[in-house]
């Protein structure tokens, strides 16, 4: 009985590169020659690797010319790159894409000659499924990642000017310095304590907050002085945000 462990060696496939992989129209022989190609770079902790077609037949017991013929689409697809051509003593340098941005998603379909006994694959339901439900699945994954990229976009924190924080603090009606404040951020690379800024108003509020709490402190002990925030150590500070 096989008992196969990690602890003996294993090739390391990132999820994403599996999730986009899978929604390719791969036929049979391609898997095989993907498998041999991630065992023999990955698995070995390597990017790329010499592997010619003669070795992947062995490793797969696929005829060559199918080898060869099949190779060439993932070549061309750029799910499998070149690195470095062959030469009369030594075979290419292949590695596999991971970027599958740059992946042509066409339909990659087996063909054969009878004549070797190879068996086709991609038969006419198979040809319908990836042309209907196949394709409709990876639209929809298209614009699941559109969607997120605007999210992306939208969310994205834009650095606010001086007249829009003098104007919002107006709106207001509190104390806060819009020049030291904009300094103070500017100086801190828009960060507050370890985190990017998300929401420029908030931190103008807490700034307001921190003034007003300056104020009662300095009212309580006879000092009527009000101390600005950018006078305030920055570990307090960053504790009351």
């Amino acid at each position: 009985m096989a008992r196969p462990q990690k602890e003996n060696g294993y090739t390391p496939i990132a999820n994403e590169i599996i999730d986009n992989i899978i929604q390719l129209p791969l036929n049979g022989t391609q898997w095989r020659i993907l498998a041999v190609i991630w065992r023999y770079t990955y698995g070995f902790s390597r990017k790329e690797h010499s592997v010619s077609e003669a070795f992947i037949s062995k490793a797969t017991g696929i005829s060559k010319r199918f080898v060869s013929s099949e190779l060439k689409k993932l070549i061309e697809q750029k799910i499998i790159l070149i690195t470095k051509p062959s030469t009369y003593i030594e075979p290419r340098i292949l590695k596999f894409n991971k970027d599958y941005e740059q992946w042509y998603r066409t339909i990659v379909l087996q063909v054969n000659d009878s004549s070797t006994g190879e068996q086709k694959q991609a038969s006419t339901v198979e040809q319908s499924f990836y042309s209907t439900d196949e394709q409709s699945f990876y639209q929809d994954k298209q614009k699941d990642k559109q969607k997120e990229k605007q999210k992306d976009i939208c969310t994205k924190f834009i650095p606010p000017t001086v007249e829009q924080i003098r104007k919002y603090c107006k709106e207001r009606n509190n104390s806060v310095d819009a020049e030291k404040w904009i300094d103070f951020y500017i100086s801190k690379g828009w960060m507050i304590g370890k985190n990017k800024m998300k929401d420029w108003k908030a931190a103008v509020r807490t700034w307001e907050r921190n003034n007003k709490q300056q104020g009662k402190k300095a009212a309580q002990s006879g000092n009527f002085k009000q101390r600005d925030i950018s006078d305030i150590d920055d570990d307090k500070f960053y504790a009351n945000t």
